[in-house]
């Protein structure tokens, strides 16, 4: 079941890209791409990034990765602070370009506990490990 959810993230990664790409390079186009500006390609980029997060989440992927700035394929956001690649900073972006969507603002918080408990336990087992007797 791993590598089906990993099949989704390379898809929907790879849909994104193209999305990113549609604006500026006709050769990677695989046919008729919306204009950036357009809802279609907004309601096109949601759905991609809705499906990534429900992989990553579903590979416990919520938050991981070096905080850094990244570059999203939704050139009205630019470039966003985040810990990638997560169920939470999908989730985070998706709900931006739809903020009346209240399935995904639901989602987008679930993940934010998630990645909350997860950084939590993370800590946790490192204060365990560090505590243990040395011989």
């Amino acid at each position: 079941m791993r590598e089906e959810w990993e099949e989704v993230v390379k898809d929907t990664s790879m849909a994104l890209d193209l999305l990113k790409s549609s604006d500026e390079d006709s050769k990677m186009s695989v046919g008729a791409l919306p204009s950036r500006s357009s809802e279609e390609y907004k309601s096109w980029c949601v759905r991609c990034l809705a499906r990534r997060a429900t992989a990553y989440a579903a590979q416990k992927r919520y938050e991981e990765g070096e905080y850094r700035c990244i570059h999203t394929p939704l050139s009205f956001f630019g470039e966003l602070r985040s810990f990638l690649p997560t169920a939470a900073a999908d989730f985070e972006t998706a709900s931006k370009l739809e903020p009346d969507n209240l399935g995904l603002q639901k989602d987008r918080k679930k993940m934010q506990r998630r990645a909350t408990k997860a950084r939590k336990e993370a800590e946790d087992r490192k204060e365990a490990g560090g505590e243990e007797p040395t011989a």
